[in-house]
């Protein structure tokens, strides 16, 4: 499970994005998620950083289904044709 630290911590946006603002930590400024819309992919969804998991085992992180999408190209609904270099 993911938690904002330090209180009354809340996810503060940063208004500079074409697909709604990214959150992030005002205190730490790590960006525990991220969500939009992109009709191409189901539409609504919501992307949490693996990283931000506070109980996620080695072993959980390693059996967790991964896709990349080609952001590169703004083809999010693309599987990355390379990910070799990831």
């Amino acid at each position: 499970m993911s938690r904002f630290r330090g209180g009354t911590a809340r996810p503060t946006a940063f208004t500079k994005s074409y697909d709604g603002p990214p959150l992030f930590c005002k205190h730490c400024g790590i960006r525990p998620f991220g969500r939009g819309y992109v009709e191409q992919i189901g539409g609504d969804y919501v992307a949490i950083m693996l990283s931000t998991l506070d109980d996620a085992t080695p072993e959980e992180l390693i059996a967790a289904p991964v896709r990349v999408a080609n952001g590169r190209d703004n083809a999010w609904w693309v599987e990355a044709a390379e990910t070799r270099h990831l």
